[in-house]
């Protein structure tokens, strides 16, 4: 049933039934347990959720530290390699010098002494110190031009080997170029597509080497036409002529192709380096090495005649040459042992000495009781 009240505010009456009565008398009708316990799960949840996105968060910060810490430490060791690479630059002598050497001193240091030791049995110092000088000159001189010509012979075979592998490599295929990379760096563990993509890069450098060069080709034919010779003729008279063959200049300078970026580039020097192991010898390397094994002959060469130049008696000369080439010998060997590999090796150092005092002496034996049977027959 409904009800009449007043209301306290207005004065106005208004009907309010049982079912509102009791709405305002009694509330809603609420679970608190069932509230108390939801928010504490939830707030569990939540605070589950932010530590563990804190922990994350913590982890990535020393996973951060520890990359900025590694890379410090490997570009520093990067920067050390570096310094050390360029200190052992500077201090790096090259192997073909170095070989040059060894092979003017060991000549050097054995053939005149053997000399040296067979004419002083004749007794003469002065007899020792004349011979002894013609050999070196000779000597020096003949060694110099076996070192030239023998790098020269070097040369010319890898311009012949140049040839033929840059005519194979303009009629073979990709896939036969490729197969030839892979199997000269699959060994080392080079992945089938790395090899694919440095041999398209080889290929493209092959083919920009060969427009190089047929554009040289191409431009000292024109050089040498007809055309280029009959206005070198008249530019000799009058001057629109000569105006004429420096537009002609200007026209072959335009024809050439820009040169490759290095001087060995392409498949064909791809396969011969790192293929056969054949380098090209520069021309300049020609002289030098002839210089070097003459130079070192001749040096090698004065130390056993030294004391024929002070003693008179070429007997007692004799006694002094061999004590000084003893010394020498072994100071040699030790070297040339040093310088080829046997850095850590005292026996190696060692064998190396022993080696060459035995080689040196055996020849100077030899030479020295050669000459003196021939001089009892006399």
């Amino acid at each position: 049933m409904a009800s009449i009240q007043k209301n306290s505010n207005t004065g106005d009456s208004i009907a309010v039934s049982n079912a509102d009565r009791h709405s305002q008398t009694s509330g809603p009708i609420v679970d608190y347990d069932g509230f108390c316990s939801f928010s504490e799960s939830l707030l569990c949840e939540e605070s589950k959720s932010w530590s563990q996105r804190m922990k994350s968060t913590s982890k990535a910060s020393d996973e951060n530290h520890t990359v900025k810490g590694g890379t410090k430490t490997v570009s520093e060791s990067v920067r050390n390699s570096k310094k050390q690479e360029e200190d052992d630059e500077e201090n790096h002598i090259d192997a073909d010098v170095v070989r040059d050497i060894i092979i003017g001193l060991s000549d050097g240091l054995t053939v005149p002494f053997g000399l040296t030791a067979g004419l002083s049995s004749l007794g003469s110092s002065q007899l020792v110190v004349v011979a002894g000088m013609a050999e070196l000159i000779s000597g020096a001189i003949s060694m110099g031009i076996g070192g030239y010509l023998a790098s020269e012979a070097e040369r010319d075979l890898f311009r012949a080997r140049q040839k033929i592998l840059r005519t194979r490599v303009a009629g073979s295929s990709s896939d036969e170029l490729r197969g030839l990379v892979q199997e000269i760096l699959g060994p080392f563990g080079v992945q089938n597509s790395i090899c694919n993509d440095v041999a398209q890069d080889l290929l493209k450098a092959e083919e920009l080497e060969t427009h190089f060069r047929l554009s040289q080709l191409h431009q000292k034919q024109l050089q040498k036409g007809t055309l280029r010779k009959l206005l070198n003729f008249f530019s000799r008279k009058p001057k629109a002529y000569a105006s004429l063959a420096k537009i002609n200049d200007h026209e072959h300078v335009s024809l050439t192709v820009s040169e490759p970026k290095t001087e060995i580039s392409g498949m064909t020097n791809f396969l011969l380096r790192f293929g056969e192991g054949k380098e090209e010898v520069p021309t300049l390397r020609l002289y030098i090495s002839a210089f070097t094994i003459g130079t070192s002959y001749f040096l090698g060469g004065l130390i056993p005649m030294g004391p024929y130049f002070f003693v008179e008696k070429a007997n007692v000369a004799l006694l002094w040459s061999s004590f000084v080439m003893f010394l020498t010998l072994l100071v040699f060997g030790a070297l040339k042992s040093y310088c080829t590999g046997a850095k850590s090796s005292p026996a190696s150092l060692l064998k190396g000495s022993l080696s060459t005092v035995v080689v040196g002496g055996g020849a100077a034996a030899a030479s020295y009781f050669i000459v003196k049977v021939l001089e009892a027959k006399k």
